[in-house]
């Protein structure tokens, strides 16, 4: 049998290395990246017992992958600053330059965190 693969060794590899990098992540939101094999990585959010999970992503690039992580990491911190402020009502993109210089450095910094760890060059 001929099995299809979608997704090279070097890039599965790379991906499973973003995928680690986010750990901390997984322990503070609903959502995890998985290595589904042959498909790719998967990035699971948003669970509900009875239904399963509400938003199911097929990654074949570590770079498209880390990109995502990124996105989901940042909206979670800014979710979190704009609890029970008016910035609760506005697109992240707006609530990221609502907030002070110094607190928007400090998250973007994160990014380059989170690329050194995966061990990738050129990740971002």
């Amino acid at each position: 049998m001929n099995e299809k693969k979608f997704i090279t060794q070097e890039e599965q590899a790379k991906c499973r290395q973003v995928a680690d990098a986010f750990a901390e992540l997984y322990a503070e939101e609903d959502i995890i990246a998985l290595d589904a094999g042959i498909y790719g990585f998967v990035v699971l959010q948003y669970y509900d017992p009875e239904k399963g999970f509400e938003n199911v992503d097929t990654f074949m690039d570590s770079r498209s992958l880390f990109a995502h992580l990124w996105d989901e990491w940042l909206n979670a911190q800014l979710f979190t600053l704009s609890k029970g402020t008016p910035m609760r009502d506005m697109l992240f993109e707006d609530m990221l330059n609502g907030i002070q210089a110094e607190k928007r450095q400090e998250l973007m910094a994160k990014q380059h965190y989170f690329a050194e760890k995966t061990g990738i060059q050129n990740i971002i």
